[in-house]
């Protein structure tokens, strides 16, 4: 999170404006924006592990925490 002196890594879940759909969360592990610290899995998971990790996200996305 860039507002406590960490290098950013991904988005941060709980402050996304959009919810993203399966096949966005497919589409941005296998081939994120270019400027994005998060490299490409393309090749990298298993067509499993790809659907575990897409499960876990569009949970994930609708956890809130407080902003501080």
């Amino acid at each position: 999170v860039a507002d406590s002196g960490r290098a950013q890594l991904a988005p941060d879940l709980s402050r996304l404006n959009h919810v993203y759909s399966q096949a966005e969360l497919r589409h941005y592990i296998l081939h994120p924006p270019s400027g994005a610290a998060m490299p490409s899995y393309a090749g990298r998971l298993s067509a499993e592990d790809l659907e575990h990790v897409v499960a876990f996200v569009l949970v994930a996305q609708t956890f809130r925490r407080s902003h501080d």
